[in-house]
């Protein structure tokens, strides 16, 4: 069988690290970016972005984390491209790297995202489908056959682009020091299986995720709230 590592955040309970460990080769935690603010300055959503065999990351947040950052690279068989991107912890300079991929398809508000990712998708043939909300990434679980998000303005651009997209109920994601959190935020999705931040019986769109024929893990106990921690990041081992 084909091995797995996943990146996650390093504010992510010890909990549920090792409830993942129990489905991957690796779990590997994110130190924080000290240019973000403290909510999300673990977040792997907000650190780095990975497309194609190329994997994006801020120039001084790679000069400070080298050690973590060439596992991941050498993991993944990913060539390190830092960024040297204007990084701030207001919106939306703190957005560069928060770009969805789906298939052939780069999700992202192209404004907000690092310019050195938008240029290698373009040749490498990449279709960029804009929208408005910077935390792409963060609003959508990204599947084989579809995105679903909770943004009804991700959803309309989707619609419009031919690209599957399942509009989920809003609610339900808790952000320590945000009003919510959000889907893609609070899950990882591999072969079928939504990794999900919570347990899944306090998650109003979880039946819809099983109608669609998704299996979701809890990996916390039942009745835990779902909390956003920048998503799961599940790649193959090279």
């Amino acid at each position: 069988m084909t091995e797995h590592f996943c990146v996650v955040s390093g504010e992510m309970p010890e909990t549920m690290r090792d409830a993942l460990r129990g489905s991957f080769a690796e779990v590997i935690p994110l130190p924080p970016d000290g240019d973000l603010a403290a909510p999300v300055r673990c977040h792997p959503d907000m650190l780095f972005a990975v497309l194609a065999d190329r994997l994006f990351v801020s120039g001084r947040y790679f000069r400070e984390n080298a050690a973590v950052i060439e596992k991941i690279a050498a993991y993944g068989g990913f060539v390190i491209q830092p960024a040297d991107d204007r990084r701030g912890a207001v919106y939306p300079h703190d957005v560069a790297f928060n770009a969805a991929v789906w298939h052939d398809c780069v999700i992202c508000r192209p404004e907000s995202t690092c310019a050195s990712l938008l240029d290698f998708a373009r040749r490498q043939g990449y279709r960029i489908v804009p929208v408005k909300q910077g935390y792409t990434a963060c609003s959508c679980i990204v599947t084989d056959d579809a995105v679903l998000t909770s943004d009804r303005g991700i959803h309309r651009s989707l619609t419009r682009a031919e690209i599957p997209c399942v509009l989920l109920p809003e609610g339900g994601i808790s952000l320590p020091g945000y009003d919510c959190g959000f889907p893609g935020g609070a899950c990882g999705y591999h072969r079928g299986v939504i990794f999900l931040c919570g347990g899944a019986d306090t998650l109003p769109c979880a039946e819809i995720l099983r109608q669609r024929g998704y299996r979701i893990v809890s990996l916390a106990s039942s009745g835990s709230p779902v909390t956003d921690y920048g998503g799961i990041r599940i790649f193959q081992k090279k």
